[in-house]
């Protein structure tokens, strides 16, 4: 067995927080080697609880900060669709050059990207590194894909490098994207991001948006 890893940082396709910190030190859930899992069910809802805390000195980097930040990231799986909420705290004051939540991307000749703001409109992006006030995202692919829906407008960082990653017996191309987060944390106040994977049909080589389930109920209650 070979572990592979993507070149740079930004280019990491998996669903992890990564930060450049003020000193170009790398900060990331990546590197927690055991994070915690609470898994529950209540009615129809079930819910997964990731946690940890991110290494703050790793053997190649040596020390990245003298904060301890913490992540917990919620999982409910809803009848129809998965509902995200990532939280991020902190035991000193810590600033970065660049804070991501990262979603992963599998790139193929018939998948796509479309980008939507808070009034449904389509947002131009082809070509565009940084896209703002971005409400809505989907992933298309052939008949179907995935509606990823945020509580609140969101800035995106389309890392337009596809990287080529092998899983036996095939390789594949992956393409990492990348929600931006508060570049300071503070102790004493958590920084929440809450999204939706709602599954949709295409029409007109669009997702249909016209059966919207009630969303982030689950996590508020």
């Amino acid at each position: 067995f070979a572990t592979r890893f993507a070149p740079g940082w930004q280019d990491w396709t998996n669903n992890h927080i990564i930060g450049k910190t003020t000193d170009d030190k790398i900060l990331t859930s990546a590197r927690v080697a055991q994070p915690k899992l609470d898994h529950q069910t209540k009615g129809d809802v079930e819910t997964f609880t990731i946690s940890g805390t991110m290494p703050n000195k790793l053997m190649k980097q040596g020390p990245i900060c003298d904060a301890n930040v913490s992540y917990e990231r919620r999982f409910d799986l809803l009848p129809t669709h998965v509902e995200v909420a990532l939280t991020l705290t902190t035991d000193r004051p810590i600033k970065f050059n660049a804070l991501y939540e990262t979603l992963p991307m599998l790139v193929a000749d018939y998948s796509r990207v479309v980008l939507f703001n808070s009034k449904g409109e389509e947002i131009a992006a082809d070509g565009v590194e940084r896209v703002d006030a971005v409400a809505e995202m989907q992933v298309l692919r052939q008949e179907g894909g995935v509606r990823v829906i945020f509580e609140k407008p969101v800035v995106i960082a389309q890392v337009s490098k596809k990287v080529e990653t092998v899983l036996r017996p095939r390789e594949i191309s992956t393409q990492a994207l990348q929600i931006e987060l508060p570049n300071e944390l503070k102790p004493g106040t958590g920084t929440t991001l809450r999204y939706a994977l709602v599954p949709c049909a295409m029409q007109f080589g669009l997702g249909l948006r016209d059966a919207t389930p009630k969303l982030f109920a689950a996590q508020l209650r």
